[in-house]
C-alpha cells in the first residue's frame, strides 16, 4: 500500500493514540438535589421544539402538525392557522423560533413558521 508523500510515521503516530472510553451515565446514581427545577407544565402528543417568550410563555410545536402557547402556570392554547403539515418519518412541525427583534416589537410582530416540504 502506498503511503502519502508525508511518509509512515503520522500514521503509526495515529495509531498509537490513546482511545478514551464513555461513560454510560446510564448506571450512576441520580444526583440528590439538581441544579434545576424541573415542573410539569402540561402534556404534548410529540413535543418538537419550544419557543421562551419573554413574558414567561412558551410556544411548542408537536411534530404531528399543531402548534401551541403554554404559560408557566399550565395553560395550554392550540394556536390556529397552522399550515397543514405531511407528518410522517423524518417530516413534521419541527421549528419555531422568534425574530431576533421580538423582545422591542413583539406586540406588533407576526408568527412566521417556515414549513419544508
Amino acid at each position: 500500500m502506498p503511503f502519502p508523500k508525508f511518509g509512515l510515521i503520522p500514521w503509526l503516530l495515529l495509531g498509537a493514540a490513546p482511545v478514551l472510553a464513555q461513560i454510560n451515565a446510564g448506571t450512576l446514581p441520580p444526583t440528590p438535589s439538581p441544579p434545576f427545577k424541573l415542573t410539569k407544565v402540561a402534556q404534548f402528543d410529540l413535543p418538537w421544539r419550544i419557543a421562551f417568550l419573554p413574558d414567561g410563555r412558551m410556544l411548542i410545536t408537536e411534530k404531528i402538525g399543531k402548534l401551541f402557547l403554554a404559560t408557566p402556570s399550565g395553560q395550554k392554547l392550540e394556536v390556529t392557522g397552522v399550515p397543514p403539515v405531511q407528518y410522517q418519518d423524518q417530516n413534521g412541525l419541527l421549528g419555531v423560533y422568534l425574530a431576533p427583534s421580538y423582545p422591542s416589537d413583539g406586540a406588533s410582530a407576526q408568527l412566521a413558521l417556515v414549513v419544508v416540504p
